[in-house]
């Protein structure tokens, strides 16, 4: 036997604002070749990385939709230009009937088994966990793939987990944190490997993305650093940022092996390159 089980999506899917040169395009479905075609100021170059970006954030919501078990009741966003919109069309699917709100009092009060919570939580963590708080209270489960710092509870932020343990507490519900990169890639499929071995003397992994295609200027530019002067630090390089960030992923394999972390040392390098990178634009 079956159940269907209602959830509703949250998200901050936010593409820049683009002035038309011709007759209106969805930029949620519209291919590369139609987006440069009918956007002014977009070439083939910032398309394509608008599609890629389309891409990478919209199969949490297309899952939904097309997941026979699930019945999709809500979606809020932060963006006003997708207020409005079918949900069907944020993902590039037939219609659905339902309606992306700017409102989230609106979708909570739809009554949700469940919400799946996206919206980015790099730059704004502490907004996400009011979010997340304010729905897990309001009697809903959470699902996200956002605030990456809590895919292992035990090392995270301890006034993080203490909070949204309150609003579970108090909604008598419960949160998972999957995240994504931490998360997911580099945690889950190296333990599954490690299971598979008799013996283990040490895990590396690495992380190798082509951020010419990663639509989020202030995450390269401002998080990350990217053409700024060798001598300028950005957000990611401060010291305990990248532990942050990424030492759940260390604590989570070492509990998988149990063993203890004696140390977390964080080691990076700069460097230049002797020509321009278009940078997806």
């Amino acid at each position: 036997m079956s159940f269907i089980r209602r959830i509703a999506y949250g998200a901050c899917l936010i593409l820049p604002a683009l002035a038309l040169a011709g007759e209106p395009v969805n930029i949620n479905t519209a291919d590369a070749a139609t987006l440069a075609a009918a956007i002014k100021g977009v070439g083939q170059s910032r398309a394509e990385a608008i599609v890629a970006y389309r891409t990478t954030h919209g199969p949490a919501l297309n899952g939904i939709i097309q997941h026979p078990d699930l019945d999709l009741v809500g979606v809020w966003v932060h963006s006003t230009d997708k207020g409005g919109q079918d949900a069907g069309d944020l993902c590039g699917l037939p219609p659905t009937g339902v309606t992306a709100t700017n409102d989230a009092a609106e979708v909570l009060a739809l009554g949700a088994d469940c919400v799946c919570y996206t919206a980015t939580a790099d730059l704004r963590p502490w907004e996400a966990v009011d979010d997340i708080a304010r729905i897990l209270a309001s009697g809903a489960n959470v699902v996200s793939s956002s605030l990456v710092q809590l895919l292992h509870p035990k090392t995270a932020d301890k006034a993080m987990v203490e909070r949204l343990t309150a609003a579970c507490e108090e909604g008598g519900t419960s949160c998972y944190f999957s995240g994504i990169d931490p998360g997911f890639a580099n945690d889950l499929i190296p333990i599954a490997l490690m299971s598979a071995c008799a013996r283990v003397d040490s895990v590396r992994i690495y992380e190798i993305l082509n951020y010419d295609t990663y639509d989020q200027a202030e995450v390269l530019f401002g998080t990350m650093g990217f053409a700024q002067p060798l001598d300028h630090t950005p957000l990611l390089l401060f010291p305990g940022s990248l532990s942050y960030a990424w030492g759940g992923v260390i604590g989570q394999i070492a509990e998988s092996l149990g063993v203890d972390v004696d140390e977390i040392r964080e080691v990076h390098e700069k460097a230049s390159l002797d020509h321009d990178v278009p940078a997806g634009r």
